[in-house]
Order: C-alpha cells, then structure tokens, then sequence
C-alpha cells in the first residue's frame, strides 16, 4: 500500500491540495510505470478512499482515477504551474 506522507482524511483533500499546486510525497509501493495506488486516511483510521496516482520521484504529478481502477487514464487533477 502507498500513502502521502499528509494524512488527508479525504481524497477531496488530496486533490483539492494537489490543484493549488502543493507538493505531496508517497511511500510506499510504485509501480514500474510511476503508477501508486494510494489510500487514506493512515492507520489507525479505516482506509475509507483510494486513488490511483502517476508518481515521478516520490511526487504525485497527477490524479488518473478516484476508484484506483488499473485501466482508467482519465486525468482528475493536475498540479498549477506556476512561474
């Protein structure tokens, strides 16, 4: 399993933080092509959520499905460039 190193309690959070442009670090488990399946919130807490992620150096670069189904690509949240 792979969590952020932020315990979001919801992937509302997750994504809401992800689209202001802020940068969150995974551990855990990351699949050869950069793809983590990332849930939350951490233990103790029941996992009540679960996204699938693609990961470049331990950071989220952007959201690809809130049910973590292996073939979604469907892009849900990407990060603000900033200058």
């Amino acid at each position: 399993m792979t969590y952020t190193t932020t315990n979001f309690k919801t992937k509302n959070e997750l994504k809401k933080a992800l689209r202001r442009g802020d940068r969150i670090t995974v551990e855990g488990d990351i699949g050869e092509d950069g793809t983590a399946y990332i849930v939350g919130p951490h233990s103790p807490h029941p996992q009540v959520w679960q996204v699938a992620a693609t990961v470049a150096d331990g950071v989220i670069v952007k959201i690809l499905s809130a049910r973590g189904a292996r073939g979604a690509r469907e892009v849900i949240a990407t990060p603000i460039k900033r200058p």
